[in-house]
This record gives C-alpha cells, structure tokens and sequence, in this order.
C-alpha cells in the first residue's frame, strides 16, 4: 500500500493566521503583505514591498516606460531635446533627478494621477541610463554615449557628458563598494593626401581609475577628462595633416573592483600550521582591526588566552595608530613602524604551505616582530608569529631540533654564530624563499632530447611597409637628440606555413593599411587550426620492410644514444603529426618527446638549417639564441656542471665579483639557483634559472 507524504504547513502567521510549510515562505509573505516598509524608486516613486520587485521593475524598462507615460498625459515630450536646450536644461545626475520629484506636487500611493509642473521641470526629468552591453553578471557594464550636440571639439564634448558621467559612476556605487572605470571617446579623423581624402577611426582611452565610496567623482571625471585631451593633442601633433572630422561617440566602462586591502575579518590558519603551535590568532570576529590585536598579542603577551582580543583591551593606548586605517594594507605597515619604531617582517604562504617572506623591516631597532598574512580570495588576516624556527623547521629539514632562521631568506643553521655569518652577506638581499639543488641532483647536463626532433609546423613571414614624412618640434642644439623625420607604416605582408609533412596551404598574401590587424587575425585563424591537429594525435603507419630491419637492428636510442636496458627498453617512435617512423629510442625518451604547444614564427627567411646540421637541435624550441647556445654547448660537450648545493657559497662569490655584474635577485616567493637561461621544459613551459654558475671575470674579461 503506498503512503502518501503530505506537506506539514506548521509555521503560522501571527497577523492572518495564514500557514506555511517553510520559515522562508512566511517570512516572504510578511514582508509582501504586512510589511509597513516600502522601498520607493527615485525615478518614478513607484513604492514596492520587497527589493527584488524593485529590482525587477528597473530592469525590465517599467519605470522608463512609467515615466514616458506620465510625460505625455501632461505634455509631449521631446527625450531627444535639441543640442542648445540640452545644454542649458538637461541634467542627468541623481541630484537633479531627486529636485524634480522634490519640488512636484506629492502623489498619494495608490494615485494614477500626475502633478502639474512647469515645461523647465518635464525637460529635466531625467531617465536611468541603461548599459549597452554588459559581463560576468552585469559586475562589467559598458555604458555608449553618443554625440547628439555635433560637437566638434573632444574639451567641449567631455565637458557636455560629465553629469551623465558621472551619474553612472554614482549609480555604479550603489550597487557595488569600489569599481574600476575607463573611458573611451572614439572619433573620426581625415586627412587629405594625393589619392584624395583618407578616414581613420581613432580611440582616446584613459586606464583604469580606482573610484571607492569616498571618491570624489567630479574630480575624477575632470582628471581622465585632461588625459583624454592631452591625448587627442599629441596624436594631431605627431601626425602631421590629421583633423578631427567627427565625434562619435563617449564608451563608459565600469567594472566591479574588489581591492587588496589588507585584512577584512577573522580567517582559520590551516590545520597543518596550526599543529606547528608557533602561530597566536587573536579572534576578532567583530572588527578589522587583526593588526592592531596581532602587533599587542606580540608586544605585551597574555598567559591566560592569548587569542582574545580581551586579553589586550588594557594596552590599547600605549602605541600610536594615528594614520593606519583598518582593514590595514600592506604599504601602511612601514609607516605604523616608523612612527612606533618598530620592526615588522611580514610572510605568507603558497598553496603547498610554504613559508615565504612577503616585506622585510629594515628599521634598525629593538623591537622586532613577526606577522602571517593569510589572504582568502578578497579577504585578509594578520597573525603573530611567535616562533619562526618552529612554523618553517618542517620545510626545511626532518630534524626537530632548534635552529636560527635567517628572516631574510628563511635558511636554517645550527648555531647563532653562524646565522650572524650568513647575515652579513644576505643583509642587502631582496627577501625571498631560496630553494638550493639538493645533493641527489645537483648536476646540470643535456636533457633537452626531444629539441632535436624537427617541430612539424613552423610560419616564415615578412612585411612590406612604405615611408611616410613626419613632423616633429625642433630639437634642443645644446643637447644630443635624434630627429625622426619619416616612420615606416606597413602595408602588406605574406606568410607561409612550413609543414613536415609537405604542402600545407598555399601562402597568404595581403596589402592593405590595416596590414597588422589582419595579420594577427589570419594568423590566430591558422593556430587554431594547428592546435586542433596536435591535440588529435594519429597513430603509427605500418612498417615497412627495412624500417622492420632498422629497428631489430638497433641496439642504441637515436635520440640520446644511450643502449637499451630492461628498465628501459626499446620502443618505436613516430610523428604524431604525419604518422611516420622517426627511429627506435628508449622509452624514456619516448615520454619526454611531446607535441609542442605554440606556432613559431620567424621573420626575414631564418631557416635554422645551419643549425640543424651542426648541433642537432632545432632553433624552433628556443625563444632566445643564448638559451639555444647553451643546448649546444651541454650536447656538444657532453659535460656535467656541479651546481651550488650551499646558499652561502653562492652569496660569497656572488659579493666578491667585481662590477657587480651578477644581477641581483628579485623579491619574490622563490629564488632557484642555477644558470642565468632561458629555456623550454618538457611540457612546453617557459623556465627562467637565476644566477650564472661562471663568474662574471670570464664573461668580462675573457679570462
């Protein structure tokens, strides 16, 4: 016997007595029938119950629809007003639009009936602007505003758009705290030339400006407003003989802007740095202030719950936050030190969890302290660290005695005396997390096989460009200059797709002033194309017979000549691409030799087959000729290069090269010691290996 389920309708109103099944539809039905609150539109005054009405009512077209209505029952209305009306009357800023419905008479809630204004009044109602296209759930809006006042100058047509403008921008901020916007006036210049009259369509765009609740709007307009002209004027400048013809139109970009700025509330440290016991997370749940409660929980340590904000209220006094604003970035940490002298060194954490410094204080003082910075998507979170040996020691080594971290580079060593040592050398570093060659593979030799292999498609390409007169201010006599008088403006180009396996496609061709835009296109068109092919791999053909013998034959792997074993036996290795037999090679060198993943292209005809013949190696794998040079010498030589395994090793010939000639390393998460190249891994990514294994003296002075 089936049973039937029915609904439980146990939540009541209290108002009506009516019964729900779920607490959320009760509440829905309180706010739509009993609510006294209502969320008026500042457009129209239409009064709604919930936000989601609101919301829909604005964005279907009802209340510009609403407003139209209620323009033609008093009078028409022209919404396209003339150029000199528009300029003396139309006002677009929600100000205006608010003082319309402030100065008419009130409408009771229930009415259809519109008040009695002036015509000053109707032509200054204004309507929402509406964006033209929109992304990632309208958080990217792109607002058009076309040049109805035939404006023939872009100062004049800025100055006409700024209410509308900047309306946008305020309308924006309701919705979201903080945005990104730019803006684009696209224009049409002309210029006379032997041929008769050319057209060229010109954008003058500003970067993206940061606007945040407390931006001053109007400024800001005017700002971006300065760089757009200044702009316009260096491009009629450089290009001699261009006038504007026409202004077509303003494009405002909004875009929702979620900033980097500091800590936002209370974050959880991961449970694996958690066990390490040297981390105090005060729980601040109730503000943004985790720098303020890390820095006392650092200063004036509580026995009894350190990670309260209770155990530190009584201290609040005693250090000076003037200035620092909460949540609190990163750029303010130097300035609550100076103003405290206090040295605050701040690190973080990759994905795997490990410790790297993120700003080293170089504050010479007595106080220093340690503080983590967790980020969690857009939120931030200080921590006091009280123990660096015992949050990094496991990174580091598997022993659990105590060492001393070097705060700069987070090496460890066994006794102070030597950490004092290393400082003096690490001292005028950039902060970074050194990982040095461990002991197992601290030699660097050829393992490049697969860039022997020719690459089956490769772009040969050139340009043809006609010169064209410049003018230019004239240079300074007293000072060495460089008179450009003419520039190259390509206006052809021809490219050919080299295939391995034979013809391809025919050379493209193609003249035309918009030469570089098309051949980008045609170009993007082809890769496409080709990345189909290399991701459908094809199999192996049938052997033939003396490919049959070739391979029995073969005791040797053709790609890196070391003789076949049991762990690593022969196998046939074939194109991808065209399906054929290169030759027998071991198997690892078979799972190392994958399809590339890029196109190269070449210029001015540079073939690689000098060196192909004399190094074995395709020039088509390097993005540099020193990365290439470097391939050639390991093959070549066949020599193994011992690495430094011991940090300070490198720091001491590092500090004792003259001229400095070994750049120094940059701030970042890692720092990998090795040769100063550039090359391609096996999975077709870029490397890039600091520091030179050879001392700059033979680079410099040929010794």
């Amino acid at each position: 016997m089936l049973q039937v389920h029915e609904k439980k309708y146990s939540h009541q109103c209290p108002d009506c007595s009516k019964k729900f099944a779920q607490p959320s539809d009760l509440k829905r039905h309180k706010d739509s029938v009993h609510s006294a609150e209502k969320i008026v539109c500042e457009f129209c005054g239409t009064s709604f119950t919930r936000r989601d009405n609101l919301l829909h009512h604005l964005n279907n077209g009802n209340c510009q629809r609403k407003l139209q209505k209620e323009a033609g029952k008093r009078k028409r209305l022209d919404l396209t007003i003339s150029s000199r009306k528009k300029k003396s009357q139309l006002s677009t800023s929600a100000e205006n639009s608010a003082a319309v419905f402030e100065n008419s008479t009130t409408v009771p809630e229930n009415s259809t009936t519109v008040p009695e204004n002036s015509d000053d009044d109707l032509e200054k109602i204004s309507l929402p602007p509406k964006e033209s296209e929109s992304a990632f759930q309208k958080a990217y809006k792109s607002f058009n505003l076309p040049n109805n006042d035939s404006s023939l100058g872009i100062k004049e047509f800025l100055l006409l758009r700024k209410e509308e403008t900047v309306f946008i921008f305020r309308n924006e901020l309701k919705t979201y705290k903080s945005l990104k916007v730019s803006k684009w006036v696209h224009c049409i210049y002309s210029k006379e030339t032997d041929a008769g009259k050319m057209m060229k369509n010109v954008e003058f765009k500003t970067s993206n400006n940061e606007v945040f609740q407390e931006t001053n709007l109007v400024s800001l307009y005017d700002t971006m407003s300065e760089k757009i002209v200044k702009e316009s004027e260096d491009f009629e400048g450089k290009d001699s003989g261009w006038t504007l013809d026409e202004i077509l139109r303003l494009e405002v970009l909004t875009n929702r802007y979620s900033p980097f700025r500091g800590s936002s509330s209370f974050i959880e440290v991961p449970k694996q740095i958690a066990e390490t016991k040297a981390i105090i997370n005060v729980i601040n749940k109730k503000d943004s202030q985790c720098f303020m409660w890390s820095v006392l929980a650092a200063l004036y340590p509580s026995a009894n719950h350190p990670n309260k904000t209770s155990s530190y209220v009584t201290h609040l006094n005693k250090l000076n936050f003037d200035g620092i604003s909460f949540p609190t970035p990163l750029n303010e940490v130097k300035k609550f030190s100076k103003m405290n002298d206090i040295g605050i060194n701040n690190y973080s954490f990759e994905e795997d969890l490990k410790i790297f410094p993120l700003l080293i204080s170089d504050i010479v003082c007595e106080k220093h302290i340690d503080l983590l910075y967790i980020k969690n998507i857009d939120l931030g979170h200080y921590c006091f660290i009280k123990s660096l040996s015992r949050l990094v020691s496991k990174q580091l080594s598997k022993h659990q005695h105590k060492t001393y971290i070097c705060k700069r580079c987070l090496s460890a060593f066994q006794t102070e005396y030597k950490l004092l040592q290393h400082n003096e050398m690490c001292g005028d570093k950039s902060p970074a997390r050194v990982v040095m060659p461990s002991e197992t593979c601290k030699f660097l030799k050829f393992k490049n096989f697969q860039h022997s292999l020719k690459i089956p498609f490769v772009v040969y390409a050139d340009f043809e460009c006609v010169t064209m007169k410049t003018d230019t201010c004239c240079p300074d006599p007293n000072f060495s200059f460089t008179n450009m008088y003419e520039k190259h403006v390509p206006i052809g180009f021809c490219y050919f797709i080299s295939y391995q396996g034979g013809h391809y496609k025919d050379p493209v061709v193609y003249r035309g002033t918009d030469a570089p835009k098309c051949f980008i296109a045609k170009l993007e068109k082809d890769a496409i194309e080709i990345e189909h092919i290399y991701k459908n791999p094809k199999p192996l053909l049938p052997l033939t017979e003396s490919e049959k013998q070739l391979y029995d034959n073969a005791k040797n792997c053709y790609v890196c000549d070391q003789t076949f074993r049991e762990n690593n036996i022969k196998v046939r290795d074939h194109n991808h691409v065209t399906q054929k037999f290169n030759d027998p090679c071991c198997n690892s060198c078979n799972l190392a030799m994958k399809t590339p993943r890029f196109l190269p292209v070449f210029f001015h005809n540079l073939s690689g087959k000098i060196c192909i013949q004399t190094y074995k190696l395709d020039p088509c794998w390097y993005f540099t000729t020193p990365a290439l040079s470097w391939d050639a010498m390991l093959l070549k030589t066949k020599v193994a290069i011992e690495l430094f395994t011991d940090y300070d090793m490198l720091l001491f010939i590092e500090n004792g090269v003259r001229g400095d000639a070994i750049p120094k390393t940059s701030s970042s998460q890692s720092l990998f010691a090795g040769n100063d190249m550039e090359c391609i891994d096996n999975d077709g990514k870029m490397l890039s290996i600091l520091h030179d294994p050879f001392p700059s003296e033979f680079r410099f002075y040929g010794c």
